[in-house]
């Protein structure tokens, strides 16, 4: 017979099994099948691999092949839950992880594990959800079809890009001052289809070019080499040098040269 004590205190197995004893004989036998059962449970508990262990193994295996850690914010990876049915032996040697061959590293993936103890082999896959996160436009309020967006109407908000299938603006150049297609209540996802983007600057037109860093800012007069929208890259000809240079159209219409 197993030692009951291995499993639970040994004093706790005497404080049970007197109370039940000052119960009733019929009480005794209830209270000890029930000790044995947990007994029987916890000895079969050693003998199978914590199902826990295998999926971290696999998660910590793609963090590893994506270059993250577990505190990664723009990178979630997150296995699957395994059927707590599932025996698998326990492992003596540690596990071993592979992604299949020409898997691409984003989605839902399979991970190979394995136990290569050559007395419990054993092996599985499990799948395994990458969500990559970035920081995206959305409306801070409900604004109207026909609508220009004001600073003040959008803001940057970190979300699954996952969801994000119709694409999505990545800075609030590309939207204040656009024109909305289509109404749109507070806290949605601004796509770039849901814009009227109208050429900002023409080709052959006057700009104003502002060079800026850390510590300055310079306005240079240009002139337009091509047609761009709000967040477009457009060359521009620098009429003072004759030179070209390349930058950002703003909402406010100039062209912004990073130094």
């Amino acid at each position: 017979m197993f030692d009951l004590t291995e499993y639970i205190g040994e004093s706790d197995v005497v404080s049970v099994l007197n109370k039940a004893n000052k119960l009733g004989d019929s009480v005794f036998r209830q209270m000890l099948a029930v000790l044995l059962g947990l007994m029987t449970v916890s000895a079969q508990a050693a003998e199978y691999h914590d199902l826990q262990d295998i999926r971290l193994s696999s998660e910590n295996f793609l963090r590893a092949q994506l270059g993250v850690d577990a505190n990664d914010e723009d990178i979630q990876v997150k296995a699957d839950s395994m059927d707590y049915r599932l025996r698998l032996a326990q492992c003596g040697s540690e596990l071993k992880t592979n992604l299949p061959q020409g898997r691409k590293l984003q989605g839902r993936v399979a991970v190979g594990v394995r136990c290569t103890d050559e007395k419990r082999r054993w092996s599985i896959f499990v799948p395994v959800t990458i969500t990559q996160f970035a920081d995206v436009i959305v409306t801070t309020e409900m604004v109207s079809q026909g609508e220009f967006l004001k600073a003040s109407q959008v803001k940057l908000e970190k979300r699954s890009l996952s969801l994000l299938q119709n694409g999505y603006l990545k800075s609030l150049d590309q939207a204040v001052g656009q024109q909305l297609k289509t109404t749109l209540a507070k806290g949605l996802v601004i796509k770039p289809n849901q814009l009227n983007r109208p050429y900002a600057i023409k080709f052959g037109q006057n700009v104003n070019l502002l060079a800026k860093s850390k510590l300055i800012s310079v306005r240079i007069k240009g002139k337009a080499l091509s047609n761009a929208r709000i967040g477009d890259r457009i060359r521009v000809k620098n009429t003072s040098t004759n030179k070209i240079v390349e930058g950002t159209v703003t909402y406010n219409g100039f062209v912004e040269i990073k130094l």
